[in-house]
C-alpha cells in the first residue's frame, strides 16, 4: 500500500500560492524542494511536483495581482529590490539637484494598478470633489488635499481589517514608476504623448511636440510600465506618504521623508504639466492642505508577512 502522505501547514499555503488566484505568490524552486523534503515527499514524486510548480514559480516577481474586495481595485505586487534614486547628473530637469543615491526597498509591497477613481472615492466617501467629476468614474478623482486622501484610507483599512493600505513613500514611488529603469521615464529618454497625458506642447528637450488634452484621461488609457502600472507618468498628480525632506547622500533602506517642513511631495506630473515634470525623478510639492484639478493619489497596499502574503 502506498504510504500516505502527510501536507505541513506551510506546504498546504503554498499549493494555495500556485493556483490561478489573483494575489498568488510564487516562491522560489529551493524553497519548494525545502518544504518538500521537510514533508519526507518521495524523491519521484517529489521531481514531478517540482516540475508541475514550475509553471507558478516562472511568473516572474512583478505580475502578480490582487483585487481590494470592497471596492474592486487592482493592485500590483512589487518585488523588493535596490535602485539609484533621484536625478542623475546630465539628466535635464529639476533646478535644485538632490544627490543620487542607492536606495533599497527591503520589503515586497502592492501598488494600485491605477490611480483612485472617482467611482472608487465616491464608494467608499459618499461624494465626489472632481472637478472633472462629469466625465465618469473610471477618471481619477482629483481636487482633494493629502488629509482627505487620509480619511480615505482610514475608511478603506476600516473596512479591510485584514489589510493596510497608505500612501506610497516617495521611494516606494520612484521604485515602481521606474520599474528597473534608469531613464528619465520608464519609456526611455522620451515621454510621447502616446505614452502618457501630459501638455504634449511642451516636450522634454528636442523631443517632437505632441497632444494637449486639456483634462485627465480614464485611468489605464495608456500602456503599463514594465511592472504593470498605469498612468505613473501624466494624468494627475499624485500625493506621497512624506514630507519634503532633503535627500541623504549615503546608501538608504526604505525611508520615510519626516523633516520639519510644511509641504508633501507629490509625483508623476499630470495632463496640466509639461513632460519634464513627469519624469520619473522628478520632485514636486503642495502644502497639504491645497487642492487641484490635477491632484490626486494611488494606494500601497503593505505586505505584513512578506513569507505567506494572504
Amino acid at each position: 500500500m502506498a504510504e500516505a502522505i502527510s501536507i505541513s501547514a506551510p506546504t498546504k499555503r503554498l499549493l494555495r500560492r500556485c493556483t490561478p488566484r489573483n494575489d498568488s505568490l510564487s516562491l522560489t524552486l529551493p524553497q519548494i524542494v525545502n518544504l518538500m523534503m521537510k514533508n519526507k515527499w518521495h524523491p519521484s514524486f517529489l521531481f514531478l511536483f517540482v516540475i508541475l510548480l514550475s509553471t507558478c514559480t516562472q511568473q516572474g516577481t512583478t505580475n502578480r495581482e490582487w483585487t481590494e474586495p470592497v471596492t474592486g481595485m487592482t493592485f500590483v505586487r512589487i518585488p523588493p529590490g535596490k535602485f539609484m534614486m533621484g536625478t542623475p547628473p546630465g539628466e535635464v530637469g529639476q533646478l535644485k539637484q538632490g544627490p543620487t543615491h542607492e536606495m533599497e526597498i527591503t520589503r515586497a509591497f502592492y501598488m494600485g494598478k491605477y490611480e483612485v477613481t472617482q467611482g472608487e472615492w465616491q464608494q467608499i466617501m459618499g461624494d465626489n470633489p472632481s472637478h472633472f467629476k462629469t466625465l465618469g468614474v473610471r477618471f481619477p478623482v482629483e481636487n482633494i488635499n493629502w488629509h482627505e486622501a487620509q480619511m480615505f484610507i482610514q475608511r478603506l483599512n476600516a473596512l479591510n481589517s485584514q489589510y493596510r493600505f497608505a500612501l506610497p513613500t516617495e521611494a516606494q514611488w520612484e521604485y515602481a514608476c521606474r520599474a528597473g529603469t534608469s531613464t528619465p521615464f520608464n519609456t526611455g529618454e522620451d515621454l510621447s504623448t502616446a505614452d502618457a497625458n501630459y501638455d504634449g506642447r511642451y516636450p522634454y528637450r528636442e523631443f517632437p511636440q505632441g497632444s494637449y488634452r486639456d483634462q485627465p484621461t480614464a485611468v489605464g488609457s495608456f500602456p503599463a510600465n514594465g511592472w504593470g502600472l498605469h498612468d505613473m507618468h501624466g494624468n494627475v498628480w499624485e500625493w506621497c506618504e512624506d514630507w519634503f525632506c532633503e535627500y541623504p547622500t549615503e546608501p538608504v533602506k526604505d525611508p520615510r521623508g519626516d523633516c520639519e517642513t510644511d509641504l508633501k511631495v507629490i509625483r508623476g506630473g499630470s495632463w496640466y504639466f509639461n513632460a519634464e515634470s513627469a519624469r520619473s525623478a522628478r520632485r514636486y510639492t503642495h502644502n497639504p492642505h491645497d487642492r487641484g484639478f490635477s491632484l490626486g493619489f494611488r494606494l500601497v497596499r503593505e505586505i505584513v508577512d512578506a513569507d505567506f502574503d494572504e
